[in-house]
Protein backbone atom coordinates (compact mmCIF):
# COMPACT_ATOMS: atom_id res chain seq x y z
CA UNK A 1 0.00 0.00 0.00
CA UNK A 2 0.97 3.60 -0.53
CA UNK A 3 1.46 4.49 2.98
CA UNK A 4 1.42 8.10 2.44
CA UNK A 5 -2.61 7.75 1.11
CA UNK A 6 -3.70 4.99 2.97
CA UNK A 7 -5.53 6.42 5.34
CA UNK A 8 -6.69 9.43 3.45
CA UNK A 9 -7.66 6.62 0.90
CA UNK A 10 -9.77 4.67 3.89
CA UNK A 11 -11.32 7.33 5.10
CA UNK A 12 -12.62 8.57 1.95
CA UNK A 13 -16.08 7.91 1.11
CA UNK A 14 -15.21 8.05 -2.78
CA UNK A 15 -16.42 5.51 -5.12
CA UNK A 16 -13.95 3.78 -8.05
CA UNK A 17 -15.78 5.61 -10.71
CA UNK A 18 -15.25 8.68 -9.49
CA UNK A 19 -11.15 7.90 -8.92
CA UNK A 20 -9.48 7.31 -12.59
CA UNK A 21 -6.41 6.74 -11.27
CA UNK A 22 -7.19 3.54 -8.85
CA UNK A 23 -9.93 2.16 -11.75
CA UNK A 24 -8.66 3.17 -15.11
CA UNK A 25 -10.82 4.61 -17.88
CA UNK A 26 -12.72 1.32 -18.56
CA UNK A 27 -14.91 1.28 -15.00
CA UNK A 28 -18.01 -0.96 -15.66
CA UNK A 29 -21.18 0.00 -13.85
CA UNK A 30 -20.60 -2.57 -11.38
CA UNK A 31 -17.27 -1.35 -9.97
CA UNK A 32 -17.87 1.97 -10.32
CA UNK A 33 -20.29 1.70 -7.53
CA UNK A 34 -17.68 0.26 -5.33
CA UNK A 35 -16.14 2.58 -2.58
CA UNK A 36 -12.70 2.97 -2.30
CA UNK A 37 -12.53 1.50 0.94
CA UNK A 38 -14.10 -2.14 -0.23
CA UNK A 39 -11.57 -2.23 -2.74
CA UNK A 40 -8.65 -1.14 -0.02
CA UNK A 41 -10.24 -3.94 2.39
CA UNK A 42 -10.22 -6.63 0.21
CA UNK A 43 -6.74 -6.48 -1.26
CA UNK A 44 -5.22 -6.02 2.19
CA UNK A 45 -8.14 -9.12 3.30
CA UNK A 46 -6.51 -10.89 0.79
CA UNK A 47 -2.87 -10.46 1.38
CA UNK A 48 -0.01 -12.88 2.40
CA UNK A 49 1.89 -10.10 3.26
CA UNK A 50 1.65 -5.93 3.26
CA UNK A 51 4.23 -3.58 1.94
CA UNK A 52 3.74 -0.13 3.46
CA UNK A 53 6.04 1.27 0.84
CA UNK A 54 6.78 4.88 0.08
CA UNK A 55 7.62 4.90 4.06
CA UNK A 56 9.79 7.90 3.24
CA UNK A 57 7.61 9.95 2.25
CA UNK A 58 5.11 9.80 5.09
CA UNK A 59 4.55 10.60 8.38
CA UNK A 60 5.06 8.83 11.33
CA UNK A 61 1.08 9.13 12.18
CA UNK A 62 0.36 7.99 8.79
CA UNK A 63 2.99 4.78 8.68
CA UNK A 64 0.98 4.08 12.29
CA UNK A 65 -1.99 4.56 11.46
CA UNK A 66 -1.73 1.84 8.31
CA UNK A 67 -0.11 -0.03 9.64
CA UNK A 68 -2.59 -0.79 12.48
CA UNK A 69 -5.38 -0.40 9.89
CA UNK A 70 -3.78 -3.30 8.02
CA UNK A 71 -3.42 -5.75 11.60
CA UNK A 72 -6.66 -4.94 12.03
CA UNK A 73 -7.89 -6.14 8.89
CA UNK A 74 -6.30 -9.03 9.29
CA UNK A 75 -5.82 -9.95 12.67
CA UNK A 76 -2.00 -9.57 12.88
CA UNK A 77 -1.63 -12.88 10.85
CA UNK A 78 -0.05 -10.86 7.87
CA UNK A 79 3.54 -10.12 7.50
CA UNK A 80 3.86 -6.30 7.44
CA UNK A 81 7.21 -4.70 6.08
CA UNK A 82 8.30 -1.40 5.38
CA UNK A 83 9.38 -0.02 2.07
CA UNK A 84 10.98 3.08 -0.01
CA UNK A 85 10.68 2.60 -3.68
CA UNK A 86 9.28 -0.76 -3.71
CA UNK A 87 12.54 -2.34 -1.85
CA UNK A 88 11.51 -4.90 0.10
CA UNK A 89 14.66 -5.64 3.15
Amino acid sequence: VDTSDFIENWMSDQRLGDRKDLAGDQVDDCAASRSVVELLAEQVEAADRVVLNKIDLATEAQRTNAAEVVKGLTDGKVEVVDAEFGRIP
